[in-house]
């Protein structure tokens, strides 16, 4: 019986990363037509290097000569959003399938991500068949050029940034980790779809998820009622593996709101109007650090207040998905929001030789930056208005 397989938009499962015996898997195959289609996706069950390994069936022919395509689970995620019906899934391009959990020891690792192949054919096409896919093991991921969409791209970059920052470990007084783009994929990555699919030229780079905010949505300075309201945002959040009980995350059901979000957004509404693509036209809203970082007592601790010695490698691997990422959307402007922002992204852009990307900053408008005062949209508008930006921002 073939194994049936469900596609939840682009989840990306990691759980085997973290155990040292899971291997990359890559997963063959390839059906070719022209209308949309019901298929299954049939895993085989042997291993290279068993004893089955010789004889274990290739995927059938395409019929209109497509080439076998080879994606790694580590490849850039699919091109397109992917219709889902029950267990069944529909005009399929590259993209990410969670596997149902098996036990038997002989088949893949449980929670295992595999890719799916290009499929197009008629349902009575499709009538009785079904598609192989060969899994294989390999020792490394095998990343392939293939031409997906630049949120597929971000997205991408952000998830391996988070499984890197995963194998971090960090001493008291940070005793709560929260990984919002993980437990909140949902909504961050209907955002970085939404408003993140063509390039930028300027970049408002953060620091990290605060609890009220990016720790509820999944989207930086992510106050609930911009995120549902004017980003038009909807869905269910998970939740991180361990929560401190007075910041819980309850998705956009939170009543709690985040101050620095509100002021952020505050300012762009007003200037932007109704419509956030007016924002999104030119612009896009990024984080350094993925990872919310929560003390005993809840207080949130920001990547600056972090120990040096314990610091540096999450800062350093926070800058490299940086300087990826403004290479990816080709930014011209970092607007970095609070001076320590500022200083990693100038060293980010110095250190991966990002020449022409200029850095700036405007301040942080949390209530803990005591030199805002009630000011901060006033001087948040003036300096951009002294940069040339402010105009990116006005309904046309």
């Amino acid at each position: 019986m073939p194994l049936n397989f469900s596609i939840a938009n682009i989840l990306h499962e990691k759980r085997r990363a973290q155990n040292s015996r899971h291997s990359y898997v890559q997963a063959e195959s390839a059906f070719a037509g022209d209308a949309p289609h019901e298929a299954i996706i049939k895993p085989d069950v042997s291993w290279p290097g068993s004893s089955k390994a010789e004889g274990v069936p290739q995927p059938v022919p395409s019929k209109t000569n497509v080439p076998w395509s080879n994606f790694s689970i580590d490849s850039i995620l699919h091109k397109k959003s992917c219709a889902v019906q029950e267990e069944n899934f529909f005009c399929v391009n590259p993209g990410i399938i969670p596997v149902e959990p098996q036990v038997e020891p002989n088949l893949f690792y449980p929670n295992t991500s595999a890719f799916g192949s290009n499929i197009y054919k008629s349902q009575n096409e499709l009538q009785g068949e079904s598609c192989d896919v060969l899994f294989q093991r390999t020792t490394s991921p095998n990343t392939l050029g293939l031409d997906f969409s630049i949120a597929d791209n971000v997205l991408h970059i952000e998830l391996e940034l988070c499984t890197q920052l995963n194998s971090l470990v960090f001493s008291p007084p940070i005793e709560y980790i929260y990984s919002p783009i993980e437990y909140a994929f949902n909504l961050h990555a209907q955002f970085v779809r939404k408003f993140c699919n063509a390039s930028k030229k300027v970049m408002f780079l953060g620091m990290n998820p605060g609890p009220w905010g990016m720790s509820q949505t999944g989207v930086p300075f992510g106050e609930v009622a911009v995120v549902r309201d004017w980003f038009g945002i909807k869905g269910s959040v998970g939740k991180p593996k361990r929560q401190h009980p007075q910041r819980l995350v309850t998705g956009l059901e939170c009543h709690r709101s985040e101050i620095s979000g509100k002021r952020f957004w505050g300012l762009f509404q007003e200037l932007c109007g109704p419509d956030p693509y007016v924002f999104f036209k030119n612009c896009l809203i990024y984080n350094l650090c993925p990872l919310a970082l929560l003390s005993n007592s809840g207080k949130n601790i920001t990547p600056a207040e972090i120990k040096a010695s314990e610091s540096k490698a999450l800062l350093t691997l926070c800058e490299t998905a940086l300087s990826q990422v403004v290479c990816l959307l080709r930014v011209e402007v970092i607007v970095a929001v609070g001076k320590f922002a500022e200083k990693r992204a100038s060293i980010a852009v110095n250190s991966t030789g990002l020449k022409g990307v200029k850095v700036v900053s405007i301040p942080h408008p949390s209530p803990r930056n005591a030199s805002n005062g009630n000011n901060w949209k006033e001087l948040a508008t003036k300096i951009l208005e002294n940069l040339g930006l402010l105009e990116l921002f006005l309904p046309t």
